[in-house]
């Protein structure tokens, strides 16, 4: 079969009534139909290699850019992510834009990602015209992959100038479920009555429902997130290994509640040509798997994958914060170096996977015997540091206890018991110091001296003759 050239399948793309942009590995625009640039009222070669997000049809702002540049990442990670959003025409109009934007394969690689929009702001205006053809639209509204329902009024109401909650719980009196998709009940999973209220519907508590209403019948539309917990959603098999545990035996859930199911609900209000409220429709969007997405990129970020604690990356970034708060209240905190004794003879003896073992254990020990505000990280290799709000006689006492529990801790391994001890040491932030570098510095020279004087034991750095300083 004759293979398109490039110029062929451009002349396709400009011919298809919808918005598309091809997007470089570089996060830049390195192409758009006819479609976008009409819209736009630009030239190609005007914004041909400038960062997508700071092409002239999205409206500005940080937040709206991190959204755009997360959403490219995750294409480039050979995801499709979809989202509402909004494009400003070259005359200054808004037009509301359902947003695709997934991966350009070649030879399985992904080359570039490429963006498509479709302009439903027709649909919005006109949403006084769904309950007429609603009929006409079952065909679309049970092949989305959104829940739709249509909550509807028993006759046309004028609405106020102002609208507070006691106003919007007599409005919603008069409305009832007329009509719903069958996504709604599989996203929902149960079953959903014709005329039943719509606190039957929406996992969400009374006060968010009616704080929502009361912002959707004032400005026309409202947009909120919620949680629906349910047991059908507790197989944990979707979980990557990062949230196994060592052992590969069982999910770490801590972290996240695979049990929980994440919706986007969107109310939109419907008015009739005299602006009368005749009720409104509602979109319900299962975001489950993207909010385990995020959270797995979270946990990528932040924890160390082998022991399922902090990496030295997010340590420093809690400390940092930590330090400056207590030097301002002058009140002590205590940074702890712990070092596992012969690791080398774990790997050695037992093999690496035996020390990924030992790793993962010794770190929830440590963990575990901590109070839940104080900061445990792995730092590097088998060395661990960790944050105490306390002082030096505090800490003292609290890593005493931990070593002597490291000391008595049976790892089993392949029918084998592995034994281990570990060293310490402590930095008290003396003078209300608060240069993490240096107070890690301090407690890492301190751990020196431990491993050099017997192992197994910790060492004050105050404690340290100043000779050896």
């Amino acid at each position: 079969m004759k293979q398109l050239t490039l110029y062929e399948a451009r002349q396709i793309i400009d011919e298809v009534n919808q918005y598309i942009g091809i997007i470089s590995q570089d996060y830049t625009l390195s192409y758009a139909n006819d479609a976008l640039l009409k819209f736009s009222g630009v030239h190609l070669e005007h914004i041909k290699h400038i960062p997508y997000w700071d092409l002239p049809w999205w409206e500005s702002g940080l937040r709206h850019q991190n959204k755009i540049i997360f959403a490219i990442e995750r294409a480039f990670f050979g995801e499709t992510v979809r989202f509402d959003t909004t494009f400003s025409k070259y005359d200054g109009t808004l037009h509301e834009i359902d947003f695709i934007i997934k991966p350009l394969y070649k030879r399985n690689q992904i080359v570039a990602v490429i963006a498509t929009g479709y302009n439903i702001t027709d649909f919005v205006n006109t949403q006084k015209a769904l309950t007429k053809y609603q009929r006409q639209l079952d065909a679309f509204f049970n092949s989305s992959s959104e829940g739709y329902f249509f909550y509807l009024t028993d006759f046309p109401i004028y609405l106020p100038e102002v609208i507070d909650r006691s106003y919007t719980e007599k409005v919603m009196s008069h409305q009832s479920l007329s009509f719903y998709n069958k996504k709604l009940e599989v996203i929902l999973n149960r079953t959903v009555v014709l005329e039943s209220s719509v606190f039957d519907i929406l996992p969400t508590p009374n006060t968010v429902i009616y704080e929502e209403w009361t912002n959707m019948l004032k400005h026309g539309k409202a947009t909120f997130d919620t949680t629906l917990k349910t047991e059908n959603r507790s197989d944990m098999s979707f979980l990557p290994d990062l949230f196994k545990d060592a052992d590969n035996e069982s999910y770490d859930t801590s972290y996240f509640d695979p049990s929980l199911l994440h919706l986007r609900i969107t109310l939109v209000a419907i008015f009739d040509e005299s602006h009368a409220f005749e009720g409104n429709f509602a979109i319900v969007r299962d975001r489950t798997q993207e909010v385990r997405n995020m959270k797995r990129l979270e946990f990528l970020a932040n924890k160390d994958p082998l022991t399922k604690i902090d990496n030295r990356r997010s340590f420093y970034a809690k400390a940092i914060q930590v330090l400056k708060v207590k030097a301002h209240e002058r009140r002590p905190v205590t940074i702890g170096m712990i070092d596992i004794d012969f690791f080398k003879k774990v790997n050695d003896t037992y093999g690496h996977e035996a020390g990924d073992v030992v790793l993962y254990h010794f770190a929830q020990l440590i963990r575990k015997m901590l109070p839940e505000d104080d900061l445990v990280a792995r730092y590097g290799g088998e060395e661990f540091v960790v944050l105490l709000h306390n002082d030096c006689e505090g800490a003292m006492a609290t890593l005493e206890t931990l070593r002597i529990a490291i000391s008595d801790l049976e790892i089993p391994y392949q029918y084998q018991i592995i034994t281990l001890t570990a060293s310490f040491s402590i930095r008290q932030n003396t003078n209300f110091l608060y240069n993490i570098d240096t107070l890690i510095a301090e407690a890492d020279f301190a751990l020196y001296h431990s491993k050099h004087n017997g192992r197994n034991k910790t060492t004050r750095y105050c404690t340290l003759d100043q000779k050896e300083l």
